[in-house]
């Protein structure tokens, strides 16, 4: 009762400042927390079975699909700060259309599987949260990764 803090309020105000502290919050940034969280959960999760056991388990991707899709059509109708559901639809079939005409070219070149469709589904689940620009954004990173990776030993096989 005897001791006034209000001459602390500035120093306050400038920290919650630093550390991005909003004023109000709303419902609709929340769930559209919560929404981000299960992708990055059910990422998570994916990396640590396949890291193990070489699949990618569709009870995760089968999950994060709709999810992706539903989660974007009623956030994005309620307000939230997500991309639109088109966007969304638009990146699955880019996510998974892309790396399933890749899966389907590699079948044609080495006759057997060159990649799983646990793969093809999960970019198709990446693509229905970030959209489709984002997505085959990833998928050409990714190639130039591979790429790199590979040009070494590429590069001691013919020396």
């Amino acid at each position: 009762p005897g001791v006034d803090l209000h001459h602390l309020e500035p120093g306050l105000g400038v920290a919650g400042t630093v550390v991005a502290v909003p004023a109000e919050i709303r419902w609709q940034d929340l769930v559209t927390w919560l929404y981000f969280f299960v992708f990055f959960a059910g990422l998570i999760a994916v990396f640590f079975i396949d890291l193990d056991h070489y699949i990618v388990p569709n009870q995760i991707t089968y999950l994060l699909i709709p999810l992706g899709v539903l989660g974007s059509a009623g956030l994005w109708y309620a307000g939230g700060n997500v991309i639109h559901p088109l966007q969304s639809l638009l990146g699955v079939a880019c996510g998974g259309g892309v790396l399933l005409a890749v899966a389907m070219a590699g079948r044609v070149l080495f006759r057997r599987d060159a990649m799983g469709m646990g793969d093809v589904k999960l970019l198709a689940a990446i693509g229905a949260f970030l959209g489709a620009w984002p997505t085959l954004l990833l998928v050409l990173l990714l190639l130039l990764f591979r790429l790199l990776l590979l040009l070494p030993l590429l590069r001691s096989r013919w020396a």
